[in-house]
């Protein structure tokens, strides 16, 4: 994951990846997010995803509601709110930034796909 913020698509002198390029690393996301949260680590790449996915072109939302790849964004929300909220009771900006990743990631997909939406609420 480290090598893809490396690559930042977003400087002009570096050519995009190839449709094919993409799509593995889309697929290599989603099937990152669908990991179990047992392993610290697991959760923590979990996490670089998300930094990721705020950068991720909005077709992606479609792809990620067809392949079970919303609810595990949900469940993060849910952590990280239940961390912030209930375990150290927001005292800090620190605590609410942290936060901050994950709903921009949701509120964008779901603005760009009604699937993932729905998924959303239902969550």
């Amino acid at each position: 994951l480290r090598s893809l913020f490396a690559m930042d698509a977003g400087k002009p002198s570096m050519p995009l990846p190839s449709n094919d390029t993409m799509t593995q690393i889309g697929v290599m996301l989603c099937e990152i997010l669908c990991l179990s949260n047992a392993d610290i680590r697991v959760y923590q790449c979990k996490l670089a995803v998300v930094s990721l996915l705020l950068n991720a072109p909005g077709e992606y939302s479609a792809y990620l509601a067809s392949h079970n790849g919303i609810k595990p964004l949900v469940n993060i929300m849910a952590y990280q709110l239940s961390v912030v909220v209930v375990e150290r009771t927001a005292n800090s900006a620190e605590d609410a930034a942290a936060v901050v990743p994950i709903l921009l990631v949701l509120c964008k997909l779901c603005q760009s796909n009604k699937t993932a939406l729905q998924t959303v609420k239902n969550e």
